[in-house]
């Protein structure tokens, strides 16, 4: 038998296709969507694989056979599993995050290490906590004389942005902030280290961040709100676009992201925000076919100008200049493929990911998503290590 050295390149590459292959030898389907995704038809198990973690939703007596099968085949570390009886256990730590069984739902919480991480490496551990992770910077007169870093400063301020990234993922929160500092990778300036410190300081005043995913019925739709800002950006006037997928009450998707082309109206603005909306909305309908759930598709937006250009044939003569291979999202539309939806201003927590809000709107739309934010440290949580 042949066998990959751990770290060579084709290691990855043979694992995948040595557990998928034994997966389909047991009865198991592979995704269309994912390949990471496994879902058994007659015995109705999905199995997700993120490297060598099997994480396996069934009911108890599917759980022990897929335990079983892969034993057979691998040497593995069967962790438990997670349900409401009193055998079962209450609560594991998952690639670092924390996951609980609660009487009322599951607990999902982001890995506290990495705001700990961030507090040491910028020295906030004296620096007094903020409660919003940016504010809008007024002053643009200094630009020129702004100074950029010195390389090894560069390096440690790269790092930083890098960990806020990853935290973004499970943080929607901090992720507009995030990408915000990460456009100055290239040449971070001093200013950049000032908006990663208050970054920095809202993470020590809320290093916690949890979801609460309460019991539901299984939803038969995915619900994507999108938002932009309107040449938000002082420098370049790019708008920023942002979003969060819900399922049912369940957030299980946001970002928050550039847009690459300069929109010339807020109307084209919102417009390249709906067809990333639809795109987030396509993707998700696909991964829940790869898992045997068939949801139909609404995406809300509060801007009426663009939500008559995704629904009519073709462009307004003003509107003439926009990129043909973004209209895909009116055949979605007019087909009812795709469900486009009116939403207020004022109840559009998709907000959260598009500028720097105030407290109390942070915490409102923070409801919407299911999050809450706390302060301390999680006695689960993963120990704590240096930087």
């Amino acid at each position: 038998m042949n066998y990959s050295l751990y770290g060579t390149r084709d290691a990855a590459s043979n694992w995948e296709e040595h557990y998928t292959q034994v997966l389909i030898d047991i009865g198991f389907t592979r995704g269309l969507s994912s390949p990471c995704v496994f879902h058994h038809d007659k015995r109705d198990i999905t199995t997700v694989i993120n490297g060598y973690y099997f994480t396996t939703l069934a009911n108890y007596k599917e759980l022990r056979w897929s335990a079983a099968e892969l034993k057979y085949k691998f040497e593995i570390k069967d962790r438990g599993i997670m349900g409401p009886d009193d055998n079962d256990i209450k609560e594991i730590r998952l690639l670092n995050r924390i996951l609980a069984w609660e009487d009322d739902g599951i607990r999902y919480e982001a890995d506290q290490r990495h705001a700990e991480i961030l507090i040491n490496t910028l020295k906030l551990e004296d620096a007094n906590g903020v409660n919003t992770p940016g504010t809008k910077n007024s002053n643009d007169e200094n630009d020129e004389e702004d100074d950029y870093l010195k390389a090894d400063e560069a390096t440690v301020f790269r790092a930083c942005v890098a960990r806020c990234n990853f935290l973004g993922l499970d943080r929607p929160d901090v992720q507009y902030a995030a990408k915000e500092i990460s456009r100055h990778m290239a040449k971070p300036r001093q200013r950049d280290v000032a908006a990663l410190k208050r970054l920095g300081r809202y993470l020590k005043q809320y290093p916690r961040a949890i979801f609460k995913y309460r019991f539901q019925k299984m939803p038969n739709k995915v619900r994507v709100v999108c938002d932009s800002n309107y040449a938000g950006c002082t420098e370049t006037r790019k708008s920023t676009q942002g979003g969060v997928a819900m399922l049912g009450q369940h957030c299980v998707k946001s970002w928050s992201s550039t847009q690459a082309t300069v929109a010339l109206s807020s109307a084209e603005a919102e417009f390249y925000g709906i067809v990333k909306a639809c795109s987030v909305s396509l993707g998700m309908r696909s991964l829940l076919a790869d898992m045997k759930t068939l949801v139909s598709l609404d995406v809300l937006t509060d801007a009426s100008a663009a939500k008559g250009m995704a629904s009519q044939k073709g462009l307004p003569n003003k509107a003439r200049h926009i990129n043909v291979h973004v209209l895909w999202i009116q055949e979605k539309v007019i087909t009812k493929d795709i469900h486009l939806q009116k939403i207020w201003g004022h109840d559009n927590p998709a907000d959260l990911l598009i500028k720097f809000l105030d407290t109390g709107t942070i915490a409102r739309h923070a409801r919407a998503f299911g999050l809450e934010c706390r302060e301390g440290r999680s006695a689960d949580a993963s120990p704590k290590r240096s930087p």
